[in-house]
Parts: structure tokens; sequence; C-alpha cells
């Protein structure tokens, strides 16, 4: 059993207070802190767990997420988040993402990733041309699937291509 008190001197979001995620591979726990309840003690059950889990606790302990807004508008951001992998045709195979879903994505990546230079709309002809004399040894021609999963990816590794 590990016990964290946490105690804030000064809460930066105005008037709702600070929230985290406290993880580790055995459970979550958000917590909320304000400056009118600065204090805020949680006890992290670790009795009859497999031994990789007290492992973890014990190599890696448990990680703090801060976020930078209430929980209101974490309410908000998840809800866009999810709007990036909504796709109205799910099921059929391919799934191409439908246009609101493209519009989604673009603007995930233009305003979070932000990502230069900007993406430049395409009509849906199909394949562009490529001359084949033009790609050499060792070129790297990488796609964006504008799907959720390939932005999402994009963007944690700092990249303007998908999983390639």
């Amino acid at each position: 059993e590990i016990t964290i008190t946490v105690t804030a001197t000064e809460c930066s979001a105005l008037h709702t207070g600070d929230v985290y995620l406290l993880g580790s591979v055995n459970g979550l726990h958000f917590m909320k802190l304000s400056n009118e309840e600065p204090n805020h003690t949680i006890t992290w059950k670790a009795e009859g767990e497999a031994n990789s889990v007290n492992y973890d606790l014990n190599k890696k302990g448990i990680r703090f997420f801060a976020f930078i807004h209430d929980e209101v508008q974490l309410m908000v951001d998840l809800l866009d988040t999810v709007q990036l992998f909504a796709q109205p045709n799910a099921g059929k195979y391919p799934v191409y993402p439908d246009q609101k879903a493209m519009e989604e994505n673009i603007y995930f990546l233009t305003n979070y990733q932000r990502v230069k230079p900007f993406m430049a709309s395409r009509n849906n002809s199909g394949i562009t041309g490529v001359n084949p004399d033009l790609i050499q040894t060792g070129d790297f021609v990488g796609v964006i699937r504008l799907d959720g999963l390939d932005p999402m990816l994009a963007w944690a590794m700092g990249s303007t291509t998908g999983h390639t």
C-alpha cells in the first residue's frame, strides 16, 4: 500500500484548480487541487498484485500527468480527440475517412502539431502521377491517412507521416 499526499501552494487554473492524472500499470486516479482545497491524499493499493506490478511500482513509482485546463475543458478536449477517430463507414473495408473526419484531422495537425507547411487540399482523383525515374535508392515516400490514428502517431513522433 502506498500513501501519496500532495499539497498545492498556488493552483494555476483560475477559480477551478489543477487537474492531475496519477497512474501506474495497476490503475489510474484523477486528482483535483484548488486554492480552497490544496491538500489531497490517496492510497494506492499494491497488496496481492503480480510481481510485475510491484516491480513497476518500486522501480518507476506513480506517474503524474498534469492537465493544462480544468476538468470541463478536459472533457471537451477528450471529445474532440474521439472525433478524430469517428468513421461513419466503419465496418466496411477499406475504411475511408469522410470529409468531416479529414477536416478534423487536418485541424488537429495544424493547430496542435503545427505541421509546416500546412497540408494543402487535394482533389480525390486517386493516386497522383509520380515519375518512377525520380525515385532513387534510399528515398522515403511517406503517407499520412487522415483517420485519427496516423495524425495521432505523427503528433507523438513529431513527424508528418503516419506509421510507415
